[in-house]
């Protein structure tokens, strides 16, 4: 294009109050982890997907074992103690990608070691978890480093597990729609810019879920999820960022992209 009708283009367009915009920029993948595709001849990777990206924390259905019950790890007790109470504090890290049909979240967890001393840095468990929606149903297993993928969990794509139950899946849940709970005291919030609805129960044994009411990508996702006792908190899941239409890195759904773990022993956040 010749300079005169370009700087025209860009005046004609500042004065009508239309002026391109950059595009945005691809949600951030998990840190850490790397990737390898069989090249073959003529392999391009794939264009970015329209979707959801989350990032967030949850802690575990396997709480950390009380000083006193079983070696923490290798130290006395007044050690072991100290430690427990350093550990408590690193919840599961998780990083949500999801389209209409499809799910990907890469984990990080605190792993408990009998076998490492004490005052060593802590040691991570790596994980990589995959769902896809498919006549109603949704089917969800975890992969290794190499590719190979664990059995299937599946269930209704209406349906999701309790906090309770032993059977939480964060991903498998996350990607449910079109339920709500059975009891709860409701009220009405906003969740990091989105409408929300949430069920709270209290008592001994209380809970609290939270869907989004946003129209559009999320619509009937969980947003925020707690459940405990008098004496602890025992679940939660909770996002510090949720982008209903990001740009995902199309390489993310490749099933034949084999996604390597980082080091187990990281500086902790």
């Amino acid at each position: 294009m010749p300079r005169g009708i370009f700087c025209f283009t860009l005046l004609l367009a500042a004065a009508t109050g239309v002026v391109a915009q950059p595009p945005a920029r691809l949600a951030p993948l998990p840190p850490g982890w790397t990737s390898e595709h069989d090249d073959e001849d003529g392999y391009r990777p794939p264009a970015p997907i329209a979707g959801i990206y989350g990032h967030g924390f949850t802690n575990p259905h396997e709480l950390a074992p009380g000083v006193g019950e079983r070696a923490l790890c290798q130290g006395d007790e007044a050690v072991q103690a100290a430690f427990a109470e350093r550990a408590g504090s690193y919840a599961t890290e998780f990083w949500f990608y999801a389209t209409p049909s499809e799910g990907v979240m890469f984990r990080r967890s605190f792993e408990w070691d009998a076998r490492r001393p004490c005052a060593g840095p802590p040691r991570y468990l790596y994980e990589l978890h995959r769902a896809y929606i498919a006549d109603g149903m949704i089917h969800s297993f975890e992969q290794d480093d190499s590719g190979d993928a664990s059995q299937a969990r599946t269930a209704p794509f209406g349906t999701t597990s309790r906090e309770y139950s032993g059977e939480f899946s964060p991903l498998h849940n996350l990607m449910a729609r079109g339920w709500e709970p059975r009891r709860g005291r409701r009220q009405n919030r906003r969740i990091l810019g989105l409408e929300a609805q949430c069920w709270s129960v209290g008592g001994l044994v209380w809970s609290n879920i939270c869907l989004s009411r946003s129209h559009g990508p999320t619509y009937g996702m969980i947003l925020e999820t707690a459940a405990g006792d008098d004496e602890r908190e025992m679940f939660h899941l909770s996002f510090d960022a949720l982008d209903p239409h990001a740009r995902i890195d199309g390489r993310l759904f490749e099933l034949d992209r084999r996604w390597r773990r980082p080091s187990q022993e990281l500086t902790p956040p």
